[in-house]
């Protein structure tokens, strides 16, 4: 009776871990693919996490050129009236006979440094925004002019007068043209 009673209990037990082993082995299967589904989600929420930051950044850049040429607008308009008075005072002047040698001379000189002007405009634009890949010692200062420099058409439109005073000078460690560019 002993021996049978033992053998029921132990087949009951064995059953019983049986069956725990079976749902054990179930849920861990379960988890595996919980596991399994969790990496894919991440992994496409890490890459759409990408492709819009990369859209961000494409939309930033956007921004920052519309605002560059916006300033390029500024430095030009300027120049380019000066220029198109020179045309018309020389236009003005052959129709009524008295353009001279040295008028002619004169005029095509001042055009051709306000051109120079422009042009210099376009390449302090390129040379600002061109990231710096190596930090180097810059002055504090010319950074802070050439910032001051490219929106001074701007600010001259907009009627707004900015002064600096600089106590002494100060030169660091760093990269010129990103520093001048969160002065702009």
């Amino acid at each position: 009776v002993i021996g049978a009673l033992s053998f029921g209990v132990t087949k009951q037990i064995n059953d019983a871990l049986e069956s725990y082993r079976k749902r054990v082995k179930a849920k861990t299967e379960a988890l595996k693919e919980f596991n399994a589904t969790l990496r894919s989600k991440v992994a496409k929420a890490l890459e759409e996490s990408k492709q819009k930051d990369k859209a961000l950044l494409q939309q930033s850049r956007l921004a920052q050129m519309g605002e560059m040429l916006s300033l390029i607008a500024h430095q030009w308009r300027q120049p380019l009236s000066e220029v198109s008075a020179i045309l018309m005072e020389l236009e003005t002047a052959s129709k009524f006979g008295k353009a001279s040698r040295e008028m002619i001379a004169y005029s095509s000189q001042e055009a051709d440094k306000l051109l120079s002007y422009m042009s210099r405009t376009i390449d302090d634009f390129r040379h600002f925004f061109k990231p710096s890949h190596a930090k180097e010692h810059f002055d504090v200062a010319l950074a802070c002019q050439e910032a001051i420099s490219l929106s001074s058409a701007l600010l001259k439109s907009a009627h707004i007068a900015l002064h600096v005073t600089l106590h002494k000078s100060t030169h660091v460690n760093g990269y010129p043209n990103e520093y001048a560019q969160v002065i702009l």
